[in-house]
């Protein structure tokens, strides 16, 4: 399988043209963008703001109404937003659905100044009989993909990025969004690191599905508004898209600093089980931690980075007194003490 980018700058909206009058000239630029040039100036001036990377026919094997739809490809909805308060519909017809409204407060709620990990992704198709029960693909522990989120409230968005420098297929995206309905609706993505990964690579169908239902994805076909709620039974954040083919996508998320909360350093006990070559540990709750192990003159003697349970072996370690010190993600750290036998 080749490399593919999955993450895309840009956004695309569809414009309802009916008098061939109003379908601008189109001049091609060196940098890969496109000036339009509308009959009507202050047509032209609302575009002339805003960089534009494509026009084309939206159905050109069509026939009939159809080909009235034409797609322009942008990276601000802003300009989508200008058109459709300042131009005549008749003249340039916008059908989705604006102006842009306030964030919904329980969204704001659930997700402002928070990270989530991305833990499942599934889909639901109420057309086949697919639902989350029979399409739920969980993320290995190994795969942290991280976002976060923060609300502006002086501007109404809610920004989305990536928690950490890069992903682990190695993106990185922010990404702002306004209100929609109850949902949201991306306003404008930001360039990141856009890499290429295989396929084949553990991480890339996540993040691809991630980023579908974030609408910042080259091929996506999710349309409508993103919506964000809680799942009754767990609390984990859900992430939800509908696509073009009358389904929906969704990515489970949990909240990464409550994770990590939630298990305090001072519940852990470290102990051996005769026979059983490796350190065991109790209330580790499923998370990581870096383990250290000193002998009684300070020398470290055994280390590990992501220490999980049964990770260790401490055959080869003589009996008596030894101190390990125990460090989490947050960088909080504790010193116990164990005797080998």
């Amino acid at each position: 399988m080749g490399q593919e980018t999955i993450l895309c700058p840009l956004q695309s909206d569809i414009l309802k043209i009916e008098n061939s009058t109003n379908i601008p000239a189109i001049s091609y630029n060196t940098d890969d963008t496109i000036s339009l040039t509308f009959p009507d100036q202050y047509i032209n001036d609302i575009f002339a703001n805003y960089t534009i990377y494509d026009f084309y026919q939206t159905f050109p094997n069509t026939s009939g109404a159809l080909l009235d739809y034409y797609t322009v490809v942008h990276r601000n909805k802003d300009l989508i937003n200008e058109v459709y308060l300042s131009v005549p519909q008749n003249v340039l017809n916008i059908e989705n659905d604006y102006p842009f409204g306030a964030i919904n407060n329980n969204i704001i709620n659930l997700v402002d100044g928070k990270t989530f990990r991305v833990i499942k992704t599934c889909s639901n198709n109420p057309e086949t009989g697919q639902y989350c029960s029979t399409t739920e693909v969980v993320v290995p522990e190994t795969l942290d993909i991280n976002i976060e989120f923060s609300y502006n409230s002086v501007t109404n968005i809610m920004n989305i990025e990536t928690a950490d420098n890069t992903s682990p297929c190695g993106n990185y995206f922010s990404a702002d969004y306004k209100g929609f309905s109850t949902g949201l609706q991306l306003w404008y993505s930001n360039p990141g690191i856009i890499s290429e990964s295989s396929p084949s690579e553990p991480c890339h169908s996540f993040e691809e599905k991630l980023y579908q239902i974030l609408g910042i994805e080259c091929q996506g076909f999710n349309v409508g508004a993103l919506s964000i709620y809680t799942e009754v039974d767990t609390g984990n954040l859900i992430l939800e898209r509908e696509t073009a083919v009358f389904s929906s996508d969704l990515v489970v998320l949990q909240e990464y600093n409550l994770s990590i909360t939630e298990n305090n350093l001072d519940d852990i006990k470290f102990f051996q089980i005769n026979n059983n070559p490796y350190l065991q540990a109790s209330y580790l709750n499923d998370q990581r931690f870096s383990i250290y192990i000193y002998d009684i003159s300070g020398q470290q003697i055994l280390k590990a980075e992501k220490f999980e349970e049964n990770s260790i072996n401490i055959s080869n370690l003589s009996t008596g007194l030894y101190f390990i010190k125990v460090i989490d993600v947050d960088n909080r750290q504790k010193i116990f003490k164990f005797l080998k036998n």
